[in-house]
């Protein structure tokens, strides 16, 4: 099997309290993407920011917990300045600590020189969702990106995500031979049903359902030949039993590629229920701290699971992480609110008006690990 745990993922089979904990350093970005919205991860939480410091004591605790993956998002993390501060000090915690890092790699004189400096136990994660300019996102291959991810993979080992759209679908074949090329790890992601999550140019709000109904794919149904077509084949499931969506991987032997999809159900915990978005297309996959210190589920905005940590005793913080870890030792997988949204997807009459594809059955595969 491919080595996986040196290229960003731990993957042994063994239960952990989560996949990973996540900060999302700022909103800020110089990017407006057609399935984003203002703040990106970050959104909805304007005010003043956390100290590093302050940071960097969550940090510790959850690695006390047992967490020992800790993901760097934004917004555009590189635009932040104590960036570098942050991964120097996830890295001083211990000596089996690994950093995450997304960023749409656009500022290489910052990007670089950390990647240089803090290579060990770094992975460095770019959407491209497009290799071809397009309207919709600025996240296109271009010569400068090749060039900048290239000279990235010199130092850390670099993954490509891609949002898995209708009108990008028939690019992933070129994408795929570009990291093979390059020696870049490859994930899918399905698009996401967010009333929030939506807009086409950071201003103006879209139709959730006019979006997502013509741009949804459901990935391993639709997508699935084309990597094997491609020599790559199913190895095993990156699922730990306890958390988000479970993500089959698939490898030709040189490098993976990750998928999420969906349509095979994600955790919950018992107590989701009382939120207005319950059996949410996420479920619980990633603690989360947002730029002004609120601790909450990554992309949950459900108040009972949000604890404000700034300014807090050391004592409360660790009682508030300790709730949290609790949440993604309680949970259960069971398929989201997207299975019923799917029935619809594929009646004859988003058939008819040209919303849904006529023949695609979102459940027609499986793969599930002999563990799981």
């Amino acid at each position: 099997m491919k080595n996986i745990e040196n290229r960003g993922l731990v993957f042994n089979g063994q239960p952990t309290p989560v996949p990973y904990f996540t900060f999302a350093v700022t909103g800020i970005c110089n990017y407006k993407c057609s399935y984003c919205c203002i703040g990106a991860e970050n959104h909805g939480f304007r005010g003043e920011e956390i100290p590093l410091n302050e940071m960097l004591e969550i940090a510790q605790i959850f690695y006390q917990k047992g967490v020992k993956i800790f993901r760097i998002t934004g917004g555009e993390p590189t635009i932040w300045k104590p960036l570098e501060e942050l991964i120097q000090g996830i890295h001083a915690i211990a000596s089996d600590t690994h950093v995450n890092l997304n960023s749409n790699a656009s500022l290489p004189k910052k990007l670089i020189p950390i990647l240089e400096r803090n290579s060990e136990r770094f992975t460095l994660r770019v959407s491209v969702d497009r290799m071809t300019p397009a309207l919709d996102t600025p996240k296109t291959w271009t010569p400068r990106l090749s060039e900048t991810l290239k000279e990235a993979r010199k130092y850390v080992p670099v993954r490509l995500n891609m949002v898995v759209m209708r009108s990008n679908m028939n690019e992933l074949p070129q994408l795929i031979d570009v990291c093979n090329e390059n020696d870049f790890d490859l994930k899918l992601l399905d698009l996401y049903y967010n009333r929030d999550f939506f807009g086409e140019d950071g201003k103006t709000m879209v139709d959730i359902n006019e979006f997502w109904w013509k741009q949804f794919v459901p990935i391993l149904d639709t997508l699935t030949d084309v990597m094997e077509n491609k020599g790559f084949s199913f190895i095993n499931q990156y699922d730990h039993g306890s958390f988000g969506i479970p993500l089959p991987i698939f490898t030709n032997g040189n490098i993976y590629i990750s998928v999420k999809d969906s349509t095979r159900g994600t955790h919950f915990h018992k107590d989701c229920i009382g939120c207005s978005e319950y059996r949410c297309q996420e479920g619980l996959y990633s603690p989360m701290l947002s730029s002004t210190g609120t601790l909450h589920v990554g992309e949950c905005r459900y108040k009972p699971y949000m604890t404000e940590m700034r300014g807090l005793p050391h004592e409360s913080k660790e009682k508030a992480i300790d709730r949290m870890l609790t949440l993604f030792k309680e949970t259960e997988l069971s398929q989201s609110k997207l299975s019923e949204i799917l029935e619809v997807y594929l009646s004859e009459s988003a058939v008819q008006k040209g919303l849904a594809p006529e023949s695609v059955s979102p459940f027609r595969r499986s793969y599930k690990s002999a563990h799981v």
